[in-house]
């Protein structure tokens, strides 16, 4: 007979991508970013994205934003961060819900991490209440929790 403090609400099971950021990308982009608005940006801002156009509405990925402020006005321009093939991770949710959040990097810190290995490997890692964040080259970069959703 099964313990029925132990039993764990299953939720859907679905898969989310590896995805990197290479050195020699992360200082394109910013040249590029700071070519089209002259200024450098200040933060990597990296979120969730759907893609509609798949026949699996469950596909996530994660896309970044360089971002910078200049006066009352934001600076933002889109890059996409490649898939890793054949590295997808699984994750089995503990309920039907799921919270998504954006995760925001001064350009100095993501800088920091990149001299430590020439491509960046974001990793998605299921937390406890729950939402899903990621780590880099095995730093973690949970968010702050976000509430229950």
């Amino acid at each position: 007979m099964s313990n029925p403090s132990k039993k764990v609400l299953a939720g859907k099971k679905f898969r989310m991508p590896t995805q990197t950021l290479s050195t020699r990308s992360l200082g394109t982009k910013t040249i590029s970013f700071a070519r089209k608005f002259g200024f450098n940006p200040t933060h990597y801002v990296f979120q969730f994205e759907i893609d509609l156009n798949l026949i699996g509405r469950n596909k996530f990925y994660l896309v970044a934003y360089l971002w910078a402020y200049k006066g009352k006005k934001a600076y933002a321009m889109k890059t996409d961060l490649p898939v890793v093939k054949g590295k997808d991770v699984a994750l089995q949710l503990p309920a039907d819900k799921i919270t998504l959040g954006n995760l925001s990097m001064p350009l100095p810190v993501l800088q920091k991490l990149a001299k430590k290995s020439p491509v960046l490997t974001f990793t998605p890692k299921l937390y406890h209440n729950p939402h899903i964040a990621y780590d880099v080259n095995g730093f973690d970069l949970n968010p702050s929790p976000p509430a229950e959703p």
